[in-house]
């Protein structure tokens, strides 16, 4: 009778073994995955072959399984494990090739420490002239390191046992042939590993409990994770509580030691990279004064723009309020399908074609500003007019044009599943706004929903974050409150077109988890499921996937990833088919932000990744400090030039106020002061985001907001402006002549005016002048006193969401076109740049005249290759793009 999970089993073992490549264990040559790699390693492992030729030239697919079965005699009773444990493999030298008659398993007398044995290969190994295993000496100190030790299943899985049992004779029992020596043909796994054992010796034996071993303490951990989570209390903000690591040891708290403890949560190295890059501005003249009529030398500081706050400025700050609030529930409104005074009117000719009784001049458009009078504002995406689109755009538009018409006439057309891809400057945030024209002429914009991952890019689009649009928890839950529910169903009752702005940076799991949440938007009042992605809904999806990839995650969470079941979560799965949905794709050839032919053809050589030596030798003639290099003077634009000094103005230093959140709302003792220091650096190392302990700010100064306040009037994190006013709290002393004040409470609000903002004028303020207030975030700690039990409490800070920006990072410029750019590619401490990062950081100005290099950098990145999947999804998309073209010129004849 044949045993069917024995024949799985067989087959099983079989097929790994086969596919087995050089990273098993630790060896002396192989291939594994970079330790910089976020995937697990069992995914490489079973995709990952070495190549290695024989002596005749011929290829071979190199594998410790084939090193392992043909072993010299000498090695005949060596168990796997043991071989490549005490074993290594090396190329025979010159002088063993003279003694080939000599035994190798005999050592020679000579001078020094005797050879190690040497033992060659049986014959029909591939290699067995070239190479030889030599034993490791008596008490080597070298381990294995089996990749996918986890996958071996516990010892006391009953339903995983005969795999057990194969895996441990495989690693533990001598053979050469695994279908012969392992088991007989009638015997069961099981029998056969239980034979084995009773004739194991004491060291077998131990080394098949520390194999469950790991599973105990993986069991345990997970035990004591489940418990952890059950004693933790959900505080506002989500947070997760704090254990203080020096819980039961003694400590001396001062303000001296509090202060060294903050001062050492900045990493070392990352201190050495900032003031490199510093001494290379002051080098290149970034900061001088030199030529700056205006630089303050008098003796008394100017209190200009800083004031302390009266019953006045509380007044206007409520009105402010009142009126943002105002603007932005009109926005939704509007938005939402609900048509205000700015609405156009529609109606219907007899052929169904829409038709638009266009606004007055004087109404249309009435809150647009004039942006080129206004100076360091950014210009707003405005829409094309259509014959002002580009081929390849104009197909984009065309169809999704036509899709709308055939749906606003009844037809119910297949949902739309389409891409809108084409490098960076190729223009696709114009072809949104305009389709976003489109459906406001035509009286749909309640129909159309707009959207990105970071706020800095759903801005740029005029849209909102994925996950606020969507009800997205950012935590990890699965479950969607029955009031967002609710809420979310009335937000997209009538929407029926979703565009993705930056696409690349969406993950697989999180493209299935979007897809569920507009499911459940969707849905009718029955609240029956709709079995389609979307909810039925038409997609657009619009960027790059040369450009960044989902952070902090798995690389093959990145769409273009093929799909991997024996790696993927099931949610991956699910996005990644999703994502296969989308047929219709239109490639923007076009280039229309780069006005510089050289400087095109090295962004289009380092985006596929073919830098040449000529492209490096033209970037480095763009490095400040190369006497190559072009004068030129951004100092007018970047406002790097000592921004205090011009303005004689003063710099506060503002720290956060830190409260116990409970009915005596009481200040911190230097106990809870310490956990809090010790809170904030673990959760900056988890990546958690947390409101500044110390804000400085001046008047003049450029800020970045670090939150997303409202994206629906661009007060995103990313967002900049700069500051025009600071009010002072009513209890503040009049500030001194200092060039820097430690402020004693924080400012009732600052006045900033905003880089981009559609928020409408504020009464009494200049247009894109905001006011922003110190925002609050809770979370608990564990504080530990002197001979006392740790007391468990919940914090309450409120500090201002911004941050110096002078500089920011290339994650938060995706999208974006700057005019003059200096850029720091020079290759950070911790971590490693990649194409994509140089791509970004390089692609955002419009030629060399308007962009700069801080530094050397090392062109040994830029001489790196893509991987596979990326350039397997170019062709893909290409394909995709050529039948598009075919299928809509076919349309077109019968339209």
């Amino acid at each position: 009778m044949t045993n069917i999970e024995d024949d799985a089993v067989d087959a099983g073992v079989q097929e790994h073994m086969s596919n087995e490549s050089t990273n098993i264990v630790d060896g002396n040559e192989r291939t594994v995955p970079s330790s910089s790699e976020t995937v697990d390693a069992t995914e490489d492992v079973e995709q990952m072959v070495t190549l290695a030729a024989d002596e005749s030239g011929m290829l071979y697919t190199k594998s410790q399984v084939v090193d392992y079965q043909f072993r010299g005699h000498a090695l005949e009773s060596s168990n796997l494990i043991d071989f490549l444990v005490n074993t290594y493999e090396a190329d025979i030298k010159k002088d063993e090739h003279r003694h080939q008659n000599v035994q190798p398993t005999t050592t020679q007398k000579r001078r020094g420490r005797p050879l190690n044995d040497r033992v060659l290969y049986l014959p029909q190994h591939p290699k067995h002239r070239s190479v030889v295993r030599i034993l490791r000496s008596i008490g080597h100190n070298t381990l294995p390191n089996l990749i996918g030790f986890h996958l071996i299943p516990r010892s006391d899985d009953s339903e995983k046992h005969a795999y057990y049992s194969a895996c441990m004779l495989i690693l533990l029992k001598p053979w050469r042939k695994l279908e012969q020596d392992l088991k007989t043909s009638n015997e069961t796994w099981e029998a056969a590993f239980n034979q084995f054992v009773m004739n194991a010796c004491a060291a077998t034996k131990r080394r098949m409990e520390g194999f469950q071993y790991f599973h105990e303490c993986a069991s345990a951990a997970q035990k004591k994770a489940h418990v952890d989570n059950q004693k933790r209390t959900t505080v506002e903000d989500d947070s997760d509580l704090e254990e203080d690591d020096d819980a039961g040891t003694e400590e001396i708290m001062t303000e001296e030691g509090l202060a060294a403890l903050m001062d050492d949560q900045t990493n070392p190295r990352e201190k050495v990279y900032a003031h490199v890059a510093l001494s290379h501005a002051v080098r290149a003249g970034i900061f001088s004064n030199h030529g700056n009529p205006e630089v303050f030398v008098g003796d008394e500081l100017s209190t200009g723009g800083v004031v302390n706050a009266t019953e006045s400025h509380i007044q206007s700050l409520h009105r402010w309020r009142d009126e943002m609030s105002k603007d932005i529930a009109d926005r939704n409104e509007t938005n939402n399908g609900r048509p205000n005074r700015y609405e156009t009117s529609l109606s219907m000719n007899e052929d169904g074609q829409p038709s638009v009784t266009p606004l007055s001049a004087s109404s249309f458009h009435s809150q647009n500003l004039d942006w080129d009078a206004v100076h360091g504002v950014e210009e707003a995406l405005s829409p094309l007019a259509q014959s002002e689109l580009k081929q390849d755009q104009k197909r984009a538009y065309d169809i999704i044009s036509w899709h709308l018409r055939q749906t606003l006439t009844g037809k119910r057309p297949p949902p739309l599943r389409m891409i809108i891809h084409g490098e960076g400057g190729t223009g696709k945030s114009k072809v949104i706004q305009t389709v976003t024209e489109l459906f406001a002429q035509v009286g749909a914009r309640g129909m159309l929903a707009k959207a990105a991952y970071t706020g800095v890019a759903a801005s740029l689009i005029e849209g909102k974050t994925t996950h606020v649009l969507c009800a997205i928890s950012p935590k990890r839950t699965e479950k969607i409150s029955d009031a967002a529910r609710k809420q979310l169903q009335a937000d997209w009752c009538t929407r029926e077109y979703l565009i993705v702005d930056e696409y690349s940076m969406i993950g697989k799991s999180f493209l299935a988890k979007l897809s569920k949440h507009v499911s459940i938007a969707k849905q009718d009042d029955s609240n029956q499921a709709i079995q389609q992605s979307f909810g039925g809904i038409s997609v657009i999806l619009c960027g790059d996937h040369h450009q960044f990839p989902p952070v902090a995650q798995s690389k093959r969470e990145a769409l273009y990833w093929p799909l991997y079941v024996a790696g993927d979560t099931i949610d991956m799965q699910i996005g990644r088919t999703i994502f296969e949905e989308f047929d219709i794709v239109v490639v923007l050839s076009e280039q229309m932000r780069v006005k510089d032919a050289r400087w095109n053809s090295f962004l289009h050589n380092l985006r596929m990744g073919q830098v040449e030596q000529d492209d490096i030798d033209m970037l480095r003639r763009q490095v400040l400090v190369n006497e190559n290099c072009a004068p030129t003077d951004f100092r007018p634009i970047l406002g790097t030039t000592y921004h205090l000094l011009p303005h004689d103005t003063h710099r506060f230093i503002c720290n956060a106020e830190d409260r116990i959140k409970d009915h005596e709302d009481r200040p911190l003792t230097i106990e809870e002061r310490y956990a809090i220091a010790k809170s904030t650096a673990k959760t900056n190392v988890n990546g958690n985001k947390n409101l500044s302990n110390v804000v400085e700010f001046a008047i003049g100064m450029k800020i970045m907001v670090t939150t997303n306040l409202s994206t629906e009037i661009d007060i995103t994190n990313g967002a900049r402006g700069e500051i025009t006013q600071i009010v002072l709290h009513p209890n503040e002393p009049t500030p001194r002549n200092e060039s820097v004040i430690h402020l004693r409470h924080l400012p009732l609000y600052i006045l900033a005016k905003m880089q981009r903002t559609r928020a409408a004028t504020l009464s009494s303020l200049d247009a894109q002048v905001i006011p922003i207030e110190p925002s609050i975030q809770t979370w608990r700690i564990n504080a530990h006193a002197a001979e006392r039990k740790p007391v468990t409490n919940q914090i309450r800070r409120r500090q201002f969401p911004i941050t110096a920006a002078y500089a920011f990072t290339d994650y938060r410029a995706q999208g974006q076109t700057i005019p003059y750019v200096l850029v720091d590619i020079a290759p950070p401490p911790t971590g490693k740049l990649s194409l994509l990062n140089l791509y970004v950081a390089l692609s955002r100005s419009s030629g060399r005249d308007s962009i700069r290099l801080l530094r050397d950098f090392d062109e040994r990145l830029f001489m790196a290759a893509h991987e596979s999947p990326v350039l397997e999804e170019d062709e893909r998309l290409t394909n995709k793009n050529e039948a598009t073209k075919k299928w809509w010129n076919e349309l077109q004849t019968v339209l």
